[in-house]
């Protein structure tokens, strides 16, 4: 893997600080697949496009999904 893509991913403690949840829930979705990332043998990394669309994916608006 290219060291400047390697620099960009976020780890799990960067998405639970984003994301305001505990480092053990995003690892939870993520062994689950609620959470799309990166498995590097022992580590858990994420895609930060990944997550701001899995963000939007998400997002309320009146009481909808947009």
């Amino acid at each position: 893997m290219d060291s400047r893509v390697a620099q960009q991913l976020l780890t799990v403690d960067d998405v639970a600080g984003r994301l305001q949840l505990s480092a053990y829930t995003i690892r939870e979705w993520a062994r689950l697949g609620k959470l799309p990332c990166i498995r590097l043998t022992h580590r858990i990394r994420f895609e930060p496009r990944d997550i701001d669309k899995w963000l939007k994916e998400r997002r309320w608006s009146n009481g909808e999904l947009d």
